[in-house]
């Protein structure tokens, strides 16, 4: 099934078989997609807006540059799912299956993605402005080139990620375990002034 430029507001799609559907150019706002077979869907495009998509199943989806803004993907099924340049901004991902999850830059601004297990998630170049990392997993993550700007990442496990060119103001690293983290020589001296060093020549 494919749906292309279609526009809707305010309907209900609970349960709805969407399996291996493409959206084309579509725009959904504030539309419900509880519990809903979107199993191997793509969208392309595509627009959703403060939809919520609870306890459904996108597991094996793929999406290229649509935007999911401030949507709810509580309990959402998103196992070996593709995100490529898409805006998530605001998106919150509680209890949602994230395993195996490919992110490909885009805009992840104020996502919230608190407890999740997220080790060796390519983040690269990607927006993550205030984006809520708390308690997370993020061993081994690639945060190379991302803008980070007052991202949360307390009691995050940040074993081995990559932070080199990132943008990191407001983030504070310097609380976390640093082990075998990768950081550039600017961010080691923002890091050593957080804890109080002094950084002399």
């Amino acid at each position: 099934m494919v749906l292309s430029e279609v526009e809707y507001t305010d309907e209900v799609f609970d349960g709805k078989d969407f399996n291996e559907c493409s959206f084309y150019r579509c725009t959904f706002i504030r539309c419900s997609f509880r519990g809903a077979d979107m199993k191997e869907c793509r969208s392309e495009g595509s627009t959703f807006s403060e939809c919520d998509f609870q306890g459904a199943w996108m597991n094996v989806s793929e999406h290229k540059n649509s935007a999911y803004t401030n949507c709810q993907f509580r309990m959402a099924n998103l196992f070996n799912a593709s995100f490529h340049g898409c805006k998530m901004t605001g998106s919150m991902f509680e209890e949602a299956k994230l395993s195996g999850i490919m992110i490909h830059g885009g805009d992840w601004a104020y996502a919230n993605l608190r407890m999740h297990h997220l080790k060796k998630i390519n983040f690269r170049g990607a927006k993550l402005v205030q984006a809520d990392f708390y308690g997370c997993n993020l061993q081994q993550a690639d945060f190379r080139k991302a803008d980070l700007t007052n991202a949360i990442l307390d009691t995050a496990t940040i074993t081995g990620a990559d932070f080199r060119g990132a943008v990191i103001h407001g983030v504070n690293l310097a609380s976390l375990n640093l082990r075998g983290v990768h950081v550039d020589l600017s961010q080691a001296i923002a890091i050593v002034q957080a804890l109080g060093g002094l950084v002399e020549e």
